[in-house]
């Protein structure tokens, strides 16, 4: 009733719905028609007093049937991604997402192996990560707190729920453990990206 135009096949816990690409339309209209069809459902899901997760994923556009098995594969790869896309964009509410806005991480998602992504992390962060399995720390969600908030320690003591000078030792212990250079804009580009291949090895 929502798609009347579109092919649609549901399981349970699933819906996966093929749209042909109509002359003069856009990837951004059809992602705004998306956008539409998660609010509405997400309408109803809260007047049924349920608390399913709904999420939409967008696989990449293909040439024919032949194809739609590596679009569906696509559509189900970015669901799996969708904390990170969240985390790339600063906003913990998306749940509409685009294949292709993967941009150059769409190279790193053809890795399988955790250890061979965890690869291409910076030893800085791995340094971080090490230290936060061994402590039972916090200083990978800090550091990624204080770059959200455009390295702001005031911000990012208030996105974390701690008091300023918590939020200070954490940074000192950061800049000791890992030797960060937080002045440096190419190492924060690098940590940046870090930090969002270190959540796709998460998911392997």
């Amino acid at each position: 009733r929502l798609l009347p135009d579109e092919h649609i096949y549901r399981n349970l816990n699933q819906i996966v719905c093929i749209h042909e690409i109509k002359p003069g339309e856009t990837q951004a209209g059809f992602r705004e028609e998306m956008e539409k069809l998660y609010q509405t459902v997400q309408k109803q899901i809260f007047h049924r007093n349920k608390t399913t997760d709904f999420q939409i994923g967008i696989g990449s556009i293909v040439n024919g049937y032949g194809d739609l098995k590596k679009s569906f594969k696509d559509s189900k790869k970015i669901i799996d991604y969708m904390d990170m896309i969240r985390y790339l964009y600063g906003d913990k509410n998306i749940s509409v997402a685009d294949f292709s806005k993967l941009g150059f991480f769409q190279i790193f998602e053809k890795i399988k192996s955790r250890d061979e992504l965890m690869e291409y992390v910076p030893e800085s962060l791995v340094k971080l990560y090490r230290h936060d399995k061994e402590h039972d720390g916090e200083l990978i969600e800090t550091l990624q707190a204080y770059l959200d908030c455009d390295k702001s320690a005031n911000k990012a003591a208030e996105k974390l729920y701690v008091n300023y000078r918590t939020l200070s030792s954490r940074l000192k212990k950061i800049k000791d453990i890992s030797g960060i250079d937080f002045k440096n804009s190419a190492e924060m580009l690098a940590v940046r990206n870090g930090i969002v291949l270190f959540k796709m090895a998460e998911t392997l």
